[in-house]
């Protein structure tokens, strides 16, 4: 549906769950990737990283960047902390290990002084109406704001 509106995503992959129903496999995320799809980080096992130790934090958060290299992904540029669950810890191994930018789940619009290791979004569901996402389009249009929006399981 993305590819026939020339909309592209940004896929965040718990590499511990690729392959696994109902989750996607490599061969279906190399496919994403080869349509000009970006591919996300979003550690190993999806835990909250917070609770973690620092050696454990970096395993699951460079891990998962190794991994998708390791399927054969080209470019891993991004990172999304699982349940938007982040603290300065987190934050500096991110920055540390050369990702671009990280994504919370922070609600809200981004603007170019924002923290790009911080990035807000906006979570539609199932029952989030064309309409509203429309009205999010439209005031980040209008507002000269960066507007993530997060479909997760839709």
């Amino acid at each position: 549906m993305l590819d026939s509106a020339r909309i592209k995503g940004t896929w965040c992959i718990v590499t511990g769950y690729l392959g696994a129903l109902p989750y996607m496999n490599s061969g279906q995320l190399l496919d994403l990737e080869g349509r000009g799809h970006e591919i996300c980080a979003h550690t190993r096992t999806h835990p909250p990283l917070t609770e973690l130790s620092e050696f454990q934090m970096r395993n699951e958060i460079k891990g998962s960047r190794d991994d998708l290299f390791g399927f054969g992904i080209q470019t891993v540029a991004t990172f999304a902390y699982p349940f938007g669950d982040y603290d300065d810890t987190t934050d500096r191994i991110v920055r540390e290990l050369g990702f671009s930018g990280a994504r919370t789940s922070d609600g809200g619009y981004n603007t170019k002084q924002d923290n790009r290791y911080l990035l807000k979004r906006r979570d539609a569901s199932v029952s989030t109406s064309a309409s509203t996402i429309k009205s999010w389009i439209d005031k980040a249009t209008q507002d000269k704001l960066w507007l993530i929006i997060n479909f997760h399981r839709i």
